[in-house]
C-alpha cells in the first residue's frame, strides 16, 4: 500500500506542483489538497481535495484521522507574503502561528483566568462550608450538598473557558502540529523562508549556523510570524504520537495479547523546516504578476537600489525537488537526518532584482526603466505609503505599490550557502531560464498591448536570447568564492 501526503495550502502554486511530484514519484497514491480556496485546476489522479482552514483545528485533525494513516504533512499554508495582505496583522498571525497579537484573545485569556482563579476559592469556600456543616441539622447539610454542587458547576463551567481560550490561542503552525500529534503522522515538513534570518542587513553566504532575527526588530508581520512558526516547529521535533492514532485508529480488542507484545516506544513527530528565498516559475503570482500590473499602469517608472545588489532566488521545481528530499530525510531508512533541522533552498545563482526581471518584462513586451532612485528615498515612499494605507478610508482603494521589507528584499544583497541541504538532503539546484517562464504568462493575455496571439511570436523568439543574458549575469553577479559565511555564534535551530 503507497502513501498518503496532506498538504496545507494544497491548492496553491507550490501545493499543486508539490502533488504532482509527490505522485509522480511513485511513493504516494494519494495526495490529500487541504486549503480554504479550491484548486483552479482540474484534479490530477491521486489527489482530493478537502476544504478547511489551518487555524480550525477540528477541521484538520479530522481530515488527518478519516484519511488515516497520514506518512507525511507539508505544511506549505502562509498569508501575508506581499503587498497589502503583509499588512494585515491579525490575519497574518492567525494563519502562520496564533492569536498571540489580537485584543480579543487576550481578553478572553485573562477573563477564563479569572474564572477559574475564582471558581477554586469558590471550591475551598464551599468545602470548608460542607466540613463545618457536616455537624449541623439536615437542613444544613441540603444546604451544604447543595453549595457543593454549584461549586463543582463553577468549576466544569472554568474549566471549559479556559479550555476555550487555549483553543483560542492555538492556531495555524500550532494547531496543525497539535493535530499531526493527534492523528500519529510521523513527519512534517516546514515550508519556511530565508526572512527569519534577514531583516534588511547585508548577508553574503550565510549558512543555518545565523540567528533569528529579533521579530520585534523585522519590518513586516510575514517574516516575524513566520520565525515564530519555524521555532515551534522545530521545538516540536520528538513529540510523542497518540498511540490510538498510530495503530491506524483502532485499539487492540484483544487485552490479553496486546499484554504478551513486548514493550514498544511511542512513536514520535519528526520536523523540518525548508527556507526558500524568491519563490518563481510559471504560474507564480505573487511577485511577477504584481509586477506586471504596475507595468499596465504605467507607474513602473524607475529601479532602485545599488546596481551590484544581489539576492537569491528559487525555482519551484528546486523547492519541490528540496520538499520530498526532506520528507524522505525523516524517516527511520534515513536515519531520521533532518529531524529537528533548518535548510536553505535557493538556486545558489545569487542576481540583481532588476536583472532577474527584465527578462520576463521585456519579453513581454515592456521596457525596463532606466532610471534608477536612491535606496533612501524608496525607503521613504514605503514608510509614507504604509502609514497613507492605515489612514486613508479603505473605500478609497489605495494600496501601496510597495513595502518596507519588499524594498529591502529587492535592494539590499542577501544569498545563501546550500551546503547543509546537499549534503543531507542530496539537494542539487537545477538552473533554469526564462524560456520556460513567458509562456505561461503569453496564454493568459500577460503583455504590452493585451494581445497574447500578436505577442507570442516575438516573446518566444526573445525567451532564448534573454534567458541566455540572464544566465550571463547570473554568473557574473554569483560570487567567485563557494564558501558560505557564518554567523559568529549561535544557531537558528531551536532547542
Amino acid at each position: 500500500m503507497l502513501d498518503t501526503a496532506v498538504i496545507t495550502g494544497g491548492s496553491g502554486f507550490v501545493g499543486r506542483k508539490l502533488s504532482k511530484a509527490l505522485l509522480d514519484g511513485g511513493e504516494f497514491s494519494r495526495v490529500i489538497l487541504y486549503d480554504i480556496e479550491q484548486p483552479s485546476e482540474p484534479l490530477l489522479p491521486g489527489e482530493q481535495y478537502v476544504q478547511g482552514a489551518t487555524q480550525d483545528k477540528q477541521c484538520f485533525q479530522d481530515c488527518l484521522m478519516q484519511h488515516s494513516p497520514v506518512s507525511v504533512v507539508f505544511h506549505v499554508a502562509a498569508y501575508g507574503m506581499s503587498g497589502v495582505a503583509s499588512l494585515d496583522k491579525k490575519k497574518t498571525w492567525e494563519v502562520n502561528v496564533l492569536v498571540s497579537s489580537s485584543s480579543s484573545s487576550s481578553s478572553s485569556s485573562s477573563s477564563s483566568s479569572s474564572s477559574s482563579g475564582g471558581g477554586s476559592s469558590s471550591s475551598s469556600s464551599s468545602s470548608s462550608s460542607s466540613s463545618s456543616s457536616s455537624s449541623s441539622s439536615g437542613g444544613s447539610s441540603r444546604l451544604a450538598a447543595a453549595a457543593a454542587a454549584a461549586a463543582a458547576a463553577a468549576l466544569a463551567a472554568a474549566a471549559r473557558a479556559a479550555a476555550a481560550a487555549s483553543a483560542a490561542l492555538l492556531c495555524g503552525t500550532q494547531r496543525v502540529i497539535a493535530a499531526c500529534a493527534a492523528a500519529a503522522v510521523p513527519r512534517l515538513v516546514y515550508t519556511s523562508t530565508c526572512n527569519v534570518v534577514f531583516g534588511g542587513e547585508p548577508i553574503k553566504g550565510g549558512d543555518e549556523s545565523l540567528h533569528y532575527i529579533d521579530p520585534k526588530k523585522q519590518l513586516d508581520y510575514y517574516s516575524s510570524s513566520k520565525t515564530h512558526a519555524e521555532i515551534i516547529v522545530l521545538r516540536a521535533n520528538g513529540t510523542p504520537l497518540a498511540a490510538a492514532a498510530a495503530a491506524g485508529g483502532t485499539e487492540a480488542k484483544n487485552t490479553q495479547e496486546q499484554q504478551q507484545q513486548p514493550p514498544t516506544y511511542p512513536r514520535l513527530l519528526h520536523t523540518c523546516a525548508l527556507r526558500p528565498n524568491g519563490i518563481w516559475g510559471a504560474g507564480e503570482i505573487h511577485h511577477s504578476v504584481r509586477l506586471l500590473r504596475m507595468a499596465e499602469r504605467h507607474v513602473l517608472v524607475a529601479t532602485f537600489g545599488r546596481a551590484d545588489a544581489v539576492q537569491d532566488w528559487t525555482h519551484i521545481d528546486n523547492l519541490v525537488q528540496a520538499q520530498v528530499l526532506a520528507a524522505a530525510a525523516l524517516t527511520e531508512e534515513k536515519h531520521y537526518v533532518a529531524a529537528g533541522e533548518s535548510y536553505f533552498i535557493t538556486d545558489q545563482a545569487p542576481v540583481n532584482s532588476t536583472a532577474f526581471m527584465q527578462p520576463l518584462l521585456e519579453g513581454l513586451g515592456y521596457t525596463m526603466p532606466k532610471t534608477r532612485l536612491p535606496f533612501w528615498l524608496v525607503c521613504w515612499l514605503a514608510w509614507a505609503s504604509e502609514w497613507a494605507y492605515f489612514l486613508l478610508p479603505r473605500r478609497l482603494g489605495f494600496e501601496p505599490l510597495f513595502t518596507r521589507n519588499e524594498v529591502r528584499k529587492a535592494a539590499v544583497t542577501h544569498f545563501f550557502n546550500c551546503d547543509h541541504a546537499k549534503y543531507q538532503l542530496g539537494y542539487k539546484p537545477e538552473q533554469r531560464s526564462v524560456d520556460e517562464y513567458l509562456p505561461w504568462f503569453i496564454e493568459r493575455g500577460y503583455g504590452a498591448g493585451k494581445q497574447p496571439g500578436a505577442a507570442a511570436g516575438q516573446a518566444s523568439a526573445a525567451a532564448g536570447k534573454q534567458g541566455q543574458q540572464q544566465q550571463v549575469r547570473r554568473t557574473q553577479a554569483a560570487p567567485k568564492a563557494a564558501s558560505g559565511k557564518r554567523g559568529k555564534a549561535g544557531s537558528s535551530k531551536a532547542a
